[in-house]
């Protein structure tokens, strides 16, 4: 068995396996939309820039407001 243990067959085979362990440990976990980091623009830059939406240009205002205690929209995740 020892013998086994220093032959070239098994070299190749156990670095095989090592790569293989590698990658599914360097693999991306998150798959498509899930692995965009998602957040809303700075007020500054809102308040800043225009935004062209097709063929039409938009500069939108930001006006402070109360904010509802039901169906309120949760914040932008930044995961």
């Amino acid at each position: 068995m020892f013998a086994f243990l220093k032959s070239n067959t098994f070299n190749t085979v156990f670095s095989f396996v090592i790569g293989l362990g590698f990658m599914a440990l360097l693999k991306p976990v998150c798959k498509g939309d899930a692995c965009r980091i998602q957040k809303a623009p700075s007020y500054e830059e809102i308040k800043t820039s225009t935004y062209q939406l097709g063929a039409s240009c938009y500069k939108f205002e930001a006006q402070h407001m109360e904010c509802p205690s039901t169906n309120v929209i949760e914040p932008f995740s930044t995961t």
